[in-house]
């Protein structure tokens, strides 16, 4: 997943492998651990050769004292979710797209209507014919 052999791995720090503005945010929630509660977040760990990789850390805290974490890579996830995201924001731009369209169809229906009884009022012809 990060492309580090195993050897390699062990001599790292999770700080070395863990982005700046993850390492920036918050321990890896080492007091909840602590209390013997299970632990799930999302980080951003650092590929041997640079890249960024979305990962999710489930950890608790074993018998004997030792940290226990299993790291998934949740890239295909994050991508469904922006998909997601994408496909629901074009959706909400369609259905103002239909409010407009059915308000401006109703006035239009409304001022058609308005503007078809005008003829068909006698005083409004007698009134025009009189003032010529």
């Amino acid at each position: 997943m990060v492309g580090y052999v195993r050897d390699e791995l062990l001599t790292l720090t999770m700080n070395d492998l863990l982005s700046a503005e993850d390492q920036a945010k918050s321990a890896l929630h080492l007091d909840v651990l602590q209390k013997g509660k299970f632990v799930v977040s999302e980080r951003n760990m650092i590929r041997r050769d640079g890249t960024l990789v979305p990962v999710e850390f489930s950890g608790k805290i074993m018998a004997d004292g030792r940290i226990q974490e299993i790291v998934r890579d949740i890239t295909q996830r994050k991508l469904a979710e922006e998909n997601l995201e994408r496909i629901e924001a074009r959706a909400r731009q369609s259905e103002k797209m239909e409010a407009v369209g059915n308000l401006a169809g109703g006035i239009a229906h409304d001022f058609n209507n308005y503007s078809w009884r005008w003829p068909n009022k006698p005083f409004l012809s007698s009134a025009t014919a009189s003032s010529a």
